[in-house]
């Protein structure tokens, strides 16, 4: 140290240190300085009670983070309005539970078995599997025929298309058209159902199909 002279001492690195730190932009900083802040998890929002359309008591559901339940859709939205896949649907049916579920569960495959011929003729089921998803159980088997006889024995109540709300079932059936389906909105205008050519849950439709004027029934 003898040779060391204080009046010279360079702080070139330091200066190019600071201007470095200087450049970097808040999340370069945090991330550089404190690994661990990559990134960040979005928060689930709560869990909503969702009554029936009597006003009585109902399910659950949890909408997924950046989505809130809307009472008007009666669905999970984001903040586009438009309808997201709940996270999880209580117990208890409900309409806002039955349409949940529908929206949960479109896209799904239905090609399942010889039972409804490999995803062709699955529209009962892929409603089962719906109400099944919302806690309600099954009405009758996969036949659309026994479905709608249920259905007017009690398991339903008819509305009318202007009554008519998300998780209500629409039901064809005369003697050239047999299908069923959900409603996903008020007034019934748009309607999903199993696709035959898709083999999945994922046709939309409104409550006229293939000429014929849906039967609508809120499920008791």
């Amino acid at each position: 140290f003898k040779n060391w002279n204080w009046s010279t001492l360079s702080c070139v690195k330091t200066r190019e240190a600071r201007q470095k730190q200087i450049s970097q932009t808040i999340g370069e900083y945090l991330t550089s300085s404190l690994p661990v802040l990559t990134g960040y998890v979005a928060i689930a929002p709560p869990p909503v009670a969702v009554n029936n359309y009597d006003g009585t008591a109902g399910g659950t559901v949890t909408c997924q983070p950046g989505s809130t339940y809307s009472a008007a859709a009666f669905n999970c939205v984001n903040s586009e309005g438009d309808i997201t896949s709940p996270t999880s649907i209580g117990s208890s049916a409900t309409n806002g539970t039955i349409a949940a579920a529908a929206a949960s569960y479109e896209g799904t495959g239905t090609n399942v078995g010889s039972s409804v011929d490999y995803g062709n003729k699955a529209c009962a089921y892929a409603v089962n599997q719906v109400l099944g998803l919302s806690g309600v159980p099954s009405i009758d088997g996969n036949s659309v025929q026994l479905m709608k006889d249920e259905l007017d024995g009690g398991r339903g109540v008819p509305v009318s298309a202007g009554d008519a709300r998300a998780g209500d079932i629409v039901v064809w059936k005369t003697n050239t058209v047999s299908h069923v389906g959900i409603c996903y909105d008020a007034n019934c205008s748009q309607v999903i159902s199993n696709s035959s050519s898709a083999r999945a849950f994922t046709q939309k439709s409104g409550t006229n199909f293939l000429g014929v004027q849906g039967e609508i029934y809120r499920v008791k």
